[in-house]
């Protein structure tokens, strides 16, 4: 087992290596319609987690950092709740 939550080292190891890795559904189908990589049908269910953005009380985000919190807030609102993943 190996543990990483570096886009590029993910990549690498699936591409050259016969590893299995679990991805969350979306990433996973963009790297299906790339082909690079078969999604496998399991029965195993996860549950779907939160992501939530925090800022420092007094203090105004960075022009770069406004940005990835709007970018954020749209595509939450674009993907909606969502329950369990199949």
């Amino acid at each position: 087992m190996l543990e990483s939550v570096t886009v590029l080292v993910n990549q690498r190891l699936l591409a050259d290596t016969d590893l299995l890795a679990f991805l969350p559904r979306d990433i996973a189908e963009y790297y299906r319609v790339h082909d690079l990589v078969a999604i496998l049908q399991t029965p195993l269910r996860l549950p779907v987690t939160e992501v939530g953005l925090s800022l420092r009380e007094g203090h105004f985000p960075s022009p770069a950092a406004r940005v990835f919190a709007e970018i954020v807030r749209e595509v939450a609102a674009e993907i909606g709740p969502r329950g369990p993943v199949a």
